[in-house]
């Protein structure tokens, strides 16, 4: 992180709230004001429950949608050599690409209305020991 002068996370906070018509244009921050009221990162214990169940269920989500449906890789948007390879065989194999259409417009950047009032985390627990990580 040499090139720049963040360091926590309320450094975060407090820049995305400065520069909230670039970085909150989707998406509100509430996962990162709840995060901020729990300083016992990384040895308190509704972390590491949050941490366990968020890594479990992950692990539990790859594991039966490899299984169930019969697939050998999950594909994520990477830019590797080896995806590119993997990518050009399947796009070669199906013979599906088909020519981009011209659209003639952009569609415009949402505005997720958060910059023009004042904003308080609406956490809640959603874990099951009932507790916000």
């Amino acid at each position: 992180m040499s090139k720049t002068s963040l360091r926590t996370l309320a450094d975060l906070i407090a820049f995305d709230n400065s520069h909230c018509t670039q970085e909150l244009v989707y998406y509100g921050q509430e996962i990162f004001e709840i995060a901020e009221q729990f300083i016992g990162y990384p040895n308190d214990p509704s972390y590491i429950a949050a941490r366990n169940h968020a890594t479990d269920t992950a692990r539990a989500g790859i594991d039966n949608a490899l299984t169930s449906l019969n697939l050998d890789a999950i594909v994520a948007p990477h830019l590797t050599n080896s995806l590119i390879a993997m990518a050009y065989d399947l796009e070669q194999a199906l013979q599906a690409r088909q020519q981009p259409q011209f659209l003639g417009a952009i569609i415009p950047i949402p505005n997720a209305d958060l910059c023009n009032k004042p904003h308080q985390p609406q956490g809640k627990a959603h874990l099951p020991h009932g507790k916000i990580f």
